[in-house]
């Protein structure tokens, strides 16, 4: 079988850099190999297990892929050489391009007990599936992890009434990604719900204890469940590139400013590529479905066409809602921007979302804006507040990409309607700015 593409991986980047190639010439030939029988929707996986979604609906149709008339392969790779995949199944795929978008995997710690029945991390749909058959019989569980994976399993398992303990190892939880308030605001609302939360705390064994299980943590304590959710976090998955000769950055495989990787011809995208932070230019972490999807679509554009476009960095966007609390957050926070040793001003603001506040389902909005003070551009964004939190820490990561100044935010022309917005004078963009301004 010889194709003008083959894409490795069948998450949102493979998803969509198949598809993009495909849009761009419908003449290519053009296969996706993917390991799965089904794929779902990653970041809807802990909607599936709190019962918010019916699980058949976080699965992702192949006509995505079938549709727009690309080879769908279920198989694993097993070799890359010579512009030839060889498959577990025996098979052979010849290629003139290559993009890998072979995501990320589960870190699970080394500890004693890691291996027991009902002790889980959560990655894909068999995964998925295990959990939730687990969870048809249990009435508490211990997650270990405070990053948005653990929180939003934690809130979804809390709705189904289950006894839920939080474990992390940083003073707050979200604290790799917001600043203390915003942290702070998420650990208020968790514990008002009934969330245990165990900060500064660290597991370091589970134990099979009469049918359930224990958790013993660094701190002394012990934490009894029927299961236990590992939510650390993921780490780039490089082992096919390893065997390839790709180089490898600090968090995954190395590419170019077009995810061209040093072997000519061959791309990368998504969790499996090491990131550049737009604001710093340095090597991040950051692994995020939207970012993957962008990157797709950029490495099929390089590899399957003339006009070459530049992968700029990543801002990185976040969002998340804690019960009926909402969270974004995008670029640098006041710690990393420390960090780096940038002079910076910040800028707030708390108004009501609708006007007047007496509006249904007004929720308060409060707003951080980050400037660097020597360019006067935007570089960071968090809020909190209710479900218009996604729609504008999209609009302020735009903003950062574009690298708007605080003039540009403080004169910002915008809409105004009384369920939709605050008041015409109360535009939290414009008052955080404006707030900002004053400082620099």
């Amino acid at each position: 079988m010889k194709k003008d593409l083959l894409v490795i991986g069948g998450g949102p980047a493979g998803i969509s850099a198949a598809r993009f190639a495909r849009a761009m010439n419908p003449h290519l030939e053009v296969a996706q190999i993917r390991t799965s029988p089904l794929t779902v929707i990653p970041c809807a996986i802990p909607y599936s297990m709190g019962r918010t979604v019916p699980r058949d609906s976080i699965v992702i149709p192949d006509s995505m892929v079938t549709g727009v008339g690309v080879d769908l392969i279920v198989d694993v790779v097993v070799e890359v050489k010579d512009k030839v995949a060889t498959l577990q199944s025996g098979g052979k795929v010849e290629f003139d391009k290559l993009i890998l978008a072979i995501g990320s995997k589960p870190i699970i710690p080394p500890i004693p007990g890691a291996e027991l029945e009902d002790v889980f991390s959560i990655k894909d749909r068999k995964s998925m599936i295990r959990v939730e058959e687990a969870l048809e019989h249990a009435n508490s569980a211990v997650i270990v992890g405070g990053g948005f994976i653990g929180l939003e399993v934690g809130t979804e398992l809390r709705r189904r009434g289950m006894d839920v303990s939080i474990v992390e190892m940083l003073p707050h939880c979200l604290q790799t990604v917001f600043d203390e308030e915003f942290c702070e605001a998420a650990e208020f609302k968790m514990r008002a719900e009934d969330i245990r939360i165990c900060t500064r705390s660290t597991a370091i064994g589970i134990e099979a204890d009469r049918g359930m299980k224990r958790v013993h943590l660094d701190s002394g304590v012990d934490l009894l469940a029927d299961v236990v959710i590992f939510g650390i976090g993921v780490r780039a998955n490089t082992g096919l590139a390893s065997k390839m000769g790709i180089e490898l950055g600090k968090f995954g495989v190395k590419t170019d400013k077009y995810l061209e990787t040093n072997i000519e011809g061959v791309y990368a995208a998504g969790d499996c590529r090491s990131k550049i932070n737009f604001v710093t230019g340095k090597e991040t972490p950051v692994k995020l479905a939207s970012i993957a999807v962008w990157e797709g679509v950029t490495a099929a554009s390089n590899a399957v066409s003339e006009h070459r476009r530049e992968f700029p960095g990543v801002i990185g966007s976040f969002a998340t809602k804690i019960f009926d609390l909402s969270l974004g957050m995008a670029g640098l926070n006041e710690k990393m921007a420390q960090g780096e040793g940038i002079r910076y001003a910040v800028g707030t603001c708390e108004v009501p979302d609708k006007h007047p506040a007496t509006m249904p389902e007004t929720c308060n909005l409060f707003l951080k804006l980050i400037f660097d003070c020597s360019s006067g551009a935007l570089i960071g964004a968090e809020i909190k507040g209710g479900d218009s939190v996604g729609e504008l820490i999209n609009f302020l990561s735009f903003c950062i990409g574009k690298k708007m100044k605080v003039d540009d935010l403080v004169f910002l022309q915008h809409c105004s309607h009384p369920l939709l917005t605050p008041l015409p004078s109360s535009n939290p963009v414009m008052l955080a700015a404006k707030d900002a301004m004053m400082k620099m």
